[in-house]
This record gives structure tokens, C-alpha cells and sequence, in this order.
């Protein structure tokens, strides 16, 4: 997460080949901005109905309340964001055994995102997804001091069975991507299957397998929705 993210932007970033990505398609990743005391951080969600969102449990874990934003890029003036209203922590993370395992939290809102917020659709076979495969992250890490909806390639290694997440080749996550939804693109379609939770040394990605949660996803979020 970002701490006193910054208060001055310039144009959208471009990494990699990012004038073909599909934009419409990713507006469902949006930035949290999350009070500890006196203190402000942001990192990354994704919106999976129109008034819940998934994140990393780090990103939002005691904390004295919240709000996301649904601009491309951060800017702590907007008055385009809605307050947090609850959040549910999975049952069985914890950061003294792991940094990044079971490292998930759901975000119920105050009221719905924007009528335009399309909620992303959670791809439900994660043993389908195999090492090599070059996959979609998008992140509002601080990149040239600015926070924007950023969106870059890692690759996945391998899958962890223990610790439900898939390891990922990754030299461009940074601090504030936490939380990012990573997507598979299937039959055409973006689902999304991992969120980004821990970054180890320089080239190293733990990600959280949300096919492998989906019961808790679906019985956190039954009745939940505006």
C-alpha cells in the first residue's frame, strides 16, 4: 500500500503495449483509500457486485474506515467514491503464518457503484490455469508519483496447493497493487481468477486463487448486494 499517495498527476501511464488493452473491460479495478489513526493508504480492489468489492485482507485490516474511487486516476479531492459500510476478513488469514495465504477480504459499500460499473466475473476452474501463461493484472501502485489504474503482464510459474495462490514472474507490480485482480482471458472473455497480495524480492508475485474461495466468496456476498 502507498502512504501519503500523491496530491499530483500527470497523463495516464503507459506500460508495455497498453494502447490495445480493452479499457472498458477493466473498469471494475478501482482504488481504496483506507485511514489507519492520522495516517492514509491506498492499494487496489476489484468490484464483483455493484456494491461489494474484493481486496487483500492486508489492504483494509484495522483500519478506522474506508472509501473507493472509481476514477482511472487518484485524486484525493474527487468527490467521485463511496464510504465503506463493512468489511469481512477471511476467516483464516494471518499475517504471522503468512503473508499472502488465505490473504482476502470482502468490502460491502454504503451504496452501489456507478450504473456503468460492470462487476467482474470470477473464473471458476483455477486448475486451468497453467505455468507460462501470460496473464492481466491491474494495479494503482505509485508509478512516476502517480496513482492510475496501471495494467502490466505477469506470467505464472507454478500454483501452490497449500497456500491456495499462484506464484507469479513479475518485475513490475509495485507498492499499491495489492488487491489488483489478475485476468485470465477465456473464450473471449476477461474472468478474473487471482488478486495480486505479496511481491517478493524484485520478480516475484503471490497471488490469491479466488476459484479455490469461491464458497466463501458466494456466502459473504448472498443478499449482500443494494
Amino acid at each position: 500500500m502507498n502512504l501519503k499517495a500523491a496530491s499530483t498527476f500527470s497523463s495516464s501511464l503507459i506500460s508495455d503495449d497498453m494502447a490495445d488493452v480493452e479499457w472498458e473491460k477493466f473498469e471494475s479495478s478501482v482504488l481504496i483509500e483506507v485511514k489507519r489513526g492520522d495516517e492514509i493508504y491506498t492499494s487496489t480492489a476489484v468490484v464483483i457486485r455493484r456494491n461489494i468489492l474484493l481486496t487483500c485482507a492486508h489492504s483494509v485490516e484495522g483500519i478506522d474506515g474506508g472509501r473507493v474511487f472509481w476514477d482511472a486516476q487518484y485524486r484525493p479531492q474527487s468527490k467521485k467514491f463511496v464510504s465503506f459500510k463493512k468489511v469481512i476478513i477471511h476467516p483464516r488469514y494471518d499475517k504471522k503464518k503468512s503473508n499472502y495465504a488465505n490473504d482476502l477480504a470482502l468490502i460491502v459499500l454504503d451504496s452501489n457503484m456507478p450504473s456503468k460499473t460492470r462487476p467482474a466475473k470470477i473464473y471458476r476452474s483455477p486448475e486451468k490455469v497453467r505455468p507460462g501463461m501470460q496473464v492481466h493484472r491491474l494495479g494503482y501502485g505509485e508509478r512516476n508519483g502517480v496513482n492510475c489504474r496501471t495494467w502490466t503482464n505477469p506470467e505464472v510459474e507454478n500454483y501452490d496447493k497449500k497456500t491456495m495462490s499462484f506464484i507469479c514472474k513479475d518485475e513490475k507490480g509495485v507498492i499499491g497493487d495489492s488487491g489488483g485482480p489478475l485476468y485470465l482471458k477465456s473464450n473471449g472473455q476477461y474472468q478474473l481468477f487471482a488478486l495480486h497480495s505479496t511481491k517478493e524480492g524484485t520478480n516475484k508475485t503471490y497471488t490469491v486463487s479466488l476459484g479455490d474461495h469461491l464458497s466463501w466468496i458466494n456466502f459473504n456476498t448472498t443478499l449482500k448486494e443494494v
